[in-house]
C-alpha cells in the first residue's frame, strides 16, 4: 500500500507561449537520462517538453509530443530520431523519459514507465540553452500545461527496459546536472541539484500547487480499499480511523515463537520475540487478550492517541476504536496497521 508522501513539491505552469531557460552548454554526455512528470492542458501539432538549442536556429536535441505520440531527436547536421505512438489524455499526470547507452548508441523512449520504443543515435552536436517548455526561438513550439521534476543526469542511462516511475520526488543522483522539482512558490524555478541553478523566466511561468504525487499534510485523509487513514506529523505516521484494515501483514512475529499458551483462567499468552504472522490476521470474531501480550525490545502503549516516535514492531491498544495496531514500513513509508480488526486488549505500556 502506497500512502501519500510528506515532501514539499509543485509543479510549473506553462501557458503556451512563455518558458523556462538557461545557457551553460553541454547538456548531455554520451551516457544519458532525461525525465519530466507532465500534465498537459492544451496539445498542439508538436508541444515542446525541453530542447537545448544555440538559442536561435540549431537544436542539440528536442523532446515534443503531441495528443497521439512523443519522440526525442538528436541533430548532428541531420535529425535522427525515436518516436512511438501514445494516446495522451488532457490534464492527466504521464511520467517521461529517454535514456541513452553509448557503448551500443542506443537511445530508449518511455511513458510511465513502459518502454516504447529504441534506436540508433550515433551523436549530436552540444549546443548551449537549455529550453524547458519551448524550444529555439525561430521554431518556437512551446508547451501548454504542468511540469515537475524535471530531471537530467550525465554519465548513466538510469532506464533501459520498463521500470516504476518513482511515487515520489526525484532526487540528486549521482551526475545529475539539473534537477526542478518546483518545491516551493518562492524557489520554483531553482535548480535542486548541487549545481543550484536560477533558471531565467521568460514570460513568467507560474507556479503549481499541483503535483502527480499524493501529498501529505498534518490531519490529512487518504482512503484506500475503503479504508480511512489519517496523517500525523508529529508522529510521521498514518493510523486507521475508520474502515477495516485488509490485506495488512504484521511484521517480525512468528507463531513458532509462542513458548507459553493460552490459559482460559487468565487469557495470558507468552511470547518469545513478539507475535507475528507470515500473512494476513484473520480472527473471525473478537480477540480478547485477558493479560499483558509481552514482547522483548517492543514497546506497548495503550492511548487514545498514537505514540510518539515509534520503531517498527511497536504495538498501540487505540482505545478510541478497540483496535490492536503494529508499526510496520513496507518499503515506501512507515505507518499503523490494524492487525486484529475488532479487538478488546490489555497491553502493558512497559518494556519487557
Amino acid at each position: 500500500m502506497a500512502f501519500p508522501i510528506n515532501a514539499s513539491v509543485g509543479s510549473l505552469n506553462f501557458n503556451g507561449s512563455n518558458w523556462l531557460s538557461y545557457g551553460t552548454g553541454g547538456w548531455l554526455s554520451a551516457d544519458h537520462t532525461v525525465e519530466a512528470w507532465i500534465n498537459t492542458t492544451a496539445f498542439s501539432s508538436v508541444s515542446a517538453i525541453a530542447g537545448e538549442s544555440n538559442g536561435t536556429s540549431v537544436d542539440a536535441w528536442e523532446w515534443t509530443l503531441n495528443a497521439t505520440s512523443i519522440g526525442i531527436s538528436y541533430r548532428s547536421g541531420v535529425i535522427t530520431s525515436v518516436s512511438a505512438s501514445y494516446n495522451f489524455s488532457a490534464n492527466t499526470w504521464y511520467h517521461v523519459a529517454f535514456s541513452r547507452v553509448s557503448a551500443t548508441s542506443t537511445v530508449y523512449l518511455f511513458v510511465n514507465g513502459a518502454l516504447l520504443a529504441s534506436g540508433t543515435i550515433s551523436g549530436w552536436t552540444n549546443q548551449s540553452v537549455l529550453s524547458i517548455g519551448r524550444l529555439e526561438a525561430n521554431y518556437p513550439y512551446y508547451f501548454n500545461g504542468l511540469i515537475t521534476n524535471f530531471r537530467i543526469v550525465k554519465g548513466a542511462a538510469l532506464y533501459t527496459s520498463s521500470f516504476t516511475p518513482s511515487t515520489a520526488p526525484l532526487t540528486a543522483v549521482a551526475g545529475t546536472a539539473i534537477l526542478l522539482n518546483a518545491a516551493s512558490a518562492g524557489a520554483y524555478i531553482t535548480d535542486s541539484s548541487a549545481n543550484a541553478y536560477v533558471l531565467t523566466n521568460n514570460g513568467s511561468v507560474a507556479y503549481s500547487a499541483s503535483t502527480p504525487f499524493l501529498v501529505a499534510s498534518n490531519n490529512s485523509l487518504f482512503t484506500q480499499n475503503g479504508t480511512t487513514y489519517q496523517y500525523s506529523t508529529a508522529s510521521g505516521s498514518w493510523t486507521r480511523v475508520s474502515g477495516t484494515a485488509t490485506n495488512l501483514t504484521a511484521q517480525g512475529l512468528s507463531i513458532s515463537n509462542i513458548i507459553g499458551a493460552v490459559s482460559s483462567s487468565s487469557g495470558a499468552v507468552v511470547v518469545k520475540g513478539g507475535v507475528g504472522l507470515g500473512g494476513n490476521l484473520s480472527v473471525g470474531g473478537n480477540l480478547a487478550i485477558g493479560g499483558a501480550l509481552c514482547a522483548p525490545g517492543i514497546r506497548r502503549t495503550t492511548a487514545a492517541t498514537a505514540p510518539a516516535n515509534p520503531t517498527v514492531g511497536d504495538l498501540w491498544y487505540w482505545t478510541t476504536y478497540d483496535s490492536l495496531m503494529q508499526y510496520t514500513s513496507d518499503g515506501v513509508g512507515s505507518y499503523w496497521v490494524d492487525i486484529t480488526g475488532s479487538a478488546t486488549a490489555n497491553i502493558s505500556s512497559r518494556t519487557s
